[in-house]
């Protein structure tokens, strides 16, 4: 027991409570905060299917329609083997007899009155009414051409062709005005320029950039589709507009034009892709529009070859679910409209792969996870016991001198 200046007396043991305290919960928090680190990028989200997205195509009929059963049961066969595996599902509706259906309010409200007709609904609600087939006719053709339209697209087979391998897809849509149009091209590039090579804050190399893919206005009726799944079927024709989509077709981010399609907004979108899963990132900005596509078992390959592991397992999903629903939503938002910095990206001298082009089993990463919580759970241990024999010997010391020199005692 000591005297203290200002008369205040403490022991050696209430002296050495608060040092052993302080380094245990150093520790913990040490270990608690590194074995929490998600081992998935947000990109490796988008490949994820946690809520699926579904659009809905309903085939409308009526009493009066010619061939009513025929091509009914034709729009059924055909749709269950072409609609396979994409995120579009097949519905046929007799306006006739199904009086209290959910889709009759968006038939009133699109007007429609001539069957067979065809409406596309979003998941958000949204509707696009599309040609429906010629019934006269006895062939399947007709049928066929109008699922292969919601499914696919010029542009949408380039952006599946893409969104593996880059680090994203940018699809810009030209306006008329040419000038703002070679603004537009010449920000996105530069943009893309920047990250190509460049490392993330969790150590992904961008070996592959984003890819640019345009979109010019004589393309529009054939992408018509696509430009309504992105809300832009009645855009401005004038303005250029840019979209950035990532993991399986899904839109991350604003649609940029005018004043917003600037560098720093895109690169902050590129630096959101690479962040941890587990980041203040706001869901809304990850949670966008994913367009109408099919995404098959060959895709599915492909990112386990690219990215290194299986999206579609069941213990991927549960980890990612479990992480994200433990998450924040405080947006992201710093020095620019995105919250880019100049710090955000690590330039590398020789960029190399982020993961090895060999196929990884469906757990990989939750092994990894796993073996690095231990690890750093060992680590914390260690520290626990490097700080108790520190300790231990400076009350070793100090009773060593205690017996040297004299003290004041009560």
């Amino acid at each position: 027991m000591k005297i203290i200046p200002g008369g205040r007396i403490v022991s050696n043991r209430a002296m050495t409570f608060p040092i052993v305290s302080a380094g245990i919960c150093l520790a913990i928090a040490l270990v608690a905060t590194a074995a929490s680190a998600c081992p998935y990028s947000i990109r490796d989200v988008g490949f994820v299917d946690l809520e699926p997205s579904r659009y809905r195509l309903y085939y409308l009929i009526s009493d009066d329609t010619p061939r009513r059963d025929a091509t009914a049961n034709t729009f059924k066969e055909l749709a269950d083997t072409m609609l396979l595996d994409s995120n579009i599902q097949a519905e046929v509706v007799n306006v006739s007899n199904q009086k209290t259906h959910p889709i009759l309010d968006t038939v009133r409200f699109t007007e429609l009155k001539t069957f067979p007709a065809a409406l596309l609904t979003s998941p958000d609600g949204r509707s696009l009414v599309l040609s429906a087939p010629d019934t006269g006719k006895d062939s399947d053709a007709p049928v066929a051409s109008l699922l292969d339209a919601v499914l696919s697209s010029p542009r949408r087979d380039e952006i599946l062709e893409h969104i593996v391998t880059a680090w994203c897809v940018v699809l810009l849509i030209e306006g008329t005005d040419v000038v703002e149009n070679t603004k537009a091209r010449e920000t996105v590039t530069d943009a893309i320029e920047t990250v190509a090579g460049s490392t993330t804050q969790m150590g992904l190399t961008i070996n592959k950039p984003p890819h640019l893919i345009l979109l010019s206005p004589h393309s529009f009726a054939e992408e018509k589709v696509l430009l309504w799944s992105l809300g832009l079927e009645q855009h401005d024709a004038t303005v250029p507009r840019v979209a950035v989509l990532y993991g399986r077709g899904r839109q991350i981010g604003p649609i940029f034009q005018g004043e917003d399609l600037t560098r720093n907004p895109l690169l902050g979108i590129f630096h959101i892709i690479g962040a941890d899963c587990g980041c203040q990132t706001d869901r809304r900005i990850l949670a966008g529009t994913v367009i109408p596509l099919r995404w098959g078992k060959e895709k599915q390959r492909e990112v386990v070859k690219h990215v290194g592991f299986d999206a579609e397992s069941p213990m991927v999903k549960t980890e990612i679910s479990r992480i994200w629903s433990s998450g924040s939503t405080v947006a992201l938002y710093g020095d620019g409209p995105l919250g880019y910095t100049e710090g955000a990206f690590r330039q590398t001298a020789e960029p190399t792969y982020a993961v090895s082009e060999q196929a990884l089993s469906p757990d990989t990463r939750l092994q990894d996870s796993a073996r690095r919580t231990v690890l750093l759970t060992g680590c914390g241990a260690a520290l626990l016991v490097f700080i108790g024999s520190g300790i231990t010997v400076i009350g070793t010391r100090r009773k060593k001198r205690e017996r040297t020199v004299p003290e004041q005692e009560t």
